[in-house]
């Protein structure tokens, strides 16, 4: 049974157990699409080796290396630093610049993890939260499954939707 979250932003986490399925192709879609029905929406990479920079601008800007840093030293006003981080392509859809190394996803302990999937539901008037999981299964990635809404699983060509 997959439980929704209590926060205000809808969580729709996209997953394959491969690479190169689309999965990414497809969790830029349906962000741009719901960005193109007037809602907010922020894109959310945790792939380790990140191929959003193929899709959009994400040069000089900082990202979640200093996100990870500022939940893992507890900073004070973490929603603020966050928000002074996003970054938004042309339609419409916020997200971040990769991390700079795949080792600072391994840093990243659940409960710091939840922190930030917390803060990042709760950005003001955020409407969904489209969260690109890396393929790899991990005990912290039943925690984002738990929080999320949708769950779209990407296996092969054909993509499959379970709905709480």
């Amino acid at each position: 049974i997959i439980a929704g979250n209590s926060f205000s932003a809808k969580i729709i986490s996209v997953y394959s157990p491969s690479g190169g399925s689309g999965k990414t192709t497809i969790a830029l879609a349906i962000a741009g699409m719901l960005a193109k029905m007037g809602h907010k929406v922020l894109y959310f990479n945790l792939e380790k080796f990140n191929s959003s920079a193929c899709y959009m601008d994400v040069t000089g800007a900082e990202g979640l290396s200093d996100i990870f840093l500022k939940v893992k030293n507890n900073t004070q006003n973490l929603s603020f630093e966050i928000m002074k981080r996003l970054l938004v392509d042309k339609s419409g859809v916020q997200y971040f610049a990769a991390a700079e190394s795949a080792m600072e996803f391994s840093e990243m302990s659940n409960e710091e993890m939840a922190t930030l999937m917390e803060e990042l539901t709760n950005i003001s008037e955020l409407d969904y939260l489209i969260v690109d999981l890396p393929a790899e299964f991990d005990r912290g990635m039943t925690e984002i499954f738990k929080l999320s809404q949708n769950i779209l699983f990407v296996s092969g060509a054909v993509p499959v939707q379970w709905t709480s």
